[in-house]
């Protein structure tokens, strides 16, 4: 696997945001990790260059890393240098929904000031791989993943 960086243009109105890739991008093959944007301060790190422009760091198969990097707006990167953009968001995690039936049926439970069994308590804990609310794998744990 290739670590890669992507600079794509960003056309914003109030309306909407729009992307444009360069031509040698292709999504099938890319496997995205983080816009710049949802960084923390990533937002503004973007409207400080006038919503032009993003980058976008992402992975792909050796074999296909040639044909990414002829576009001037794709370069490899370094773990070393990946770890550098993504700062202190390297080792961050999401909490989501996995199962939004299950998560309701806690809060109605709550809402109605019953008492919550086990399997409740495990739906609503995010370090538990009962379906309900988890805990997303840190961009550095799918960086590991990958043998970077």
């Amino acid at each position: 696997m290739k670590l890669l960086k992507v600079k794509i243009k960003r056309n914003q109105t109030d309306a909407k945001t729009s992307y444009v890739y360069p031509s040698a991008y292709d999504a099938k093959k890319f496997n995205v990790l983080v816009y710049e944007s949802q960084l923390t301060d990533g937002y503004d790190k973007v409207r400080g260059k006038g919503n032009k422009e993003e980058i976008v760091i992402g992975m792909v198969k050796d074999e296909d890393a040639a044909s990414f990097l002829a576009s001037s707006d794709i370069t490899e990167i370094t773990k070393s240098e990946a770890d550098v953009f993504l700062g202190v968001d390297l080792d961050k995690k999401v909490e989501k929904i996995t199962d939004q039936n299950a998560v309701l049926s806690v809060l109605s439970k709550v809402a109605r000031k019953e008492t919550l069994t086990e399997k409740d308590l495990k739906t609503i804990d995010p370090s538990d791989t009962t379906p309900g609310i988890t805990q997303s794998k840190s961009l550095n744990e799918v960086l590991k993943e990958h043998g970077f």
